[in-house]
């Protein structure tokens, strides 16, 4: 069925200023680099937990850029 435009915008109250996309790609391209060895290991302390908070796309280390 797929998700229209419209849900791809939606916000994400668990993440304040991300929309579905910017979720769906940080994710996406978290799993893109560890089966392609870009990672070394877990994310240091400093992009972890609450100091993100509130994030916004700018700010996730792994979100690949989004297609226009």
């Amino acid at each position: 069925e797929g998700i229209d435009d419209e849900a791809w915008a939606r916000p994400v109250e668990a993440c304040p200023g991300w929309q579905v996309h910017d979720v769906v790609a940080h994710l996406v391209g978290t799993v893109e680099d560890a089966v392609a060895g870009r990672l070394s290991g877990p994310p240091p302390p400093e992009f972890t937990g609450p100091p993100l908070f509130p994030c916004t796309p700018q700010t996730a280390v792994f979100s690949p850029p989004r297609s226009a």
